[in-house]
């Protein structure tokens, strides 16, 4: 593989390393461009590790979870208020 990238260099023809190899030039130019892009690609990258992918719709459950504890809590407290006005006092 190292003779493919080294046509870069000028130090193999991509012409020697499809004989070489056995392939078609077509296979060598190939993976000669998928190098490129894939080298390009990663230069174009902000440094770090890639973002992790959002899960919009766990993250909209774990908002609706909250609310709904919240809503719950002051249930709670409306029914203890209201208990205590009329059954414990």
């Amino acid at each position: 593989m190292g003779d493919v990238l080294a046509g870069d260099r000028g130090e193999i023809t991509q012409a020697d390393a499809a004989r070489k190899w056995q392939v078609d030039m077509s296979t060598i130019i190939g993976i000669r461009r998928t190098v490129k892009d894939a080298a390009l690609a990663a230069l174009a990258r902000a440094p770090g590790r890639p973002a992790k992918e959002r899960n919009w719709e766990l993250e909209a459950a774990h908002a609706e979870i909250g609310a709904l504890t919240e809503a719950i809590k002051a249930q709670a407290i409306e029914l203890a208020v209201i208990r205590g006005k009329s059954g414990w006092g």
